[in-house]
């Protein structure tokens, strides 16, 4: 991969991360339990989830050198903590991405859900991918509780 598309990368990891701060905002403290039909995980599992997987995709991309965040089941983050958690997760996944060289985003890594070997940079695509997946599903709980203006098909 080129200069330019990590740069491109770190670039849309960005903007995901303000997508991911923006939808937040839709849902009141109250919102954060949701799950449709109490079925799967509550908008705010779906958030602690997706910056929890990217911090665990970044610790595999550039080799187990950090430790992985400090369980929190059970815990019940708010809204303001929430912001936090993706503050945080952002600045770590962008910073480390910007730091890594060439050759370690090229290096293959042992991935547990993939059939293979990936590289590095595979793995920060999957974070991308990854964080996209639940802003779907968190946009759609918003449109199931009357906070957004979306309409399937559009």
């Amino acid at each position: 991969m080129s200069q330019a598309e990590v740069a491109e990368l770190v670039d849309l990891l960005e903007d995901s991360y303000r997508r991911l701060v923006d939808t937040l905002a839709l849902f009141s403290e109250e919102h954060l339990d949701f799950a449709p039909q109490g079925y799967g995980n509550t908008v705010r599992g779906q958030i602690m989830h997706s910056c929890y997987s990217d911090l665990l995709c970044l610790n595999l991309a550039d080799g187990g050198s950090r430790p992985l965040p400090e369980e929190r089941v059970g815990k019940r983050p708010n809204t303001q903590e929430l912001r936090g958690l993706i503050e945080e997760t952002r600045t770590e996944v962008l910073h480390t991405l910007r730091a890594m060289s060439e050759e370690e985003l090229r290096r293959e890594v042992h991935v547990p859900w993939a059939a293979g070997p990936r590289s590095a940079f595979w793995l920060m695509m999957h974070t991308l991918r990854h964080i996209h997946y639940h802003l779907g599903q968190l946009t759609t709980y918003a449109y199931l509780l009357g906070l957004s203006k979306w309409q399937p098909g559009q």
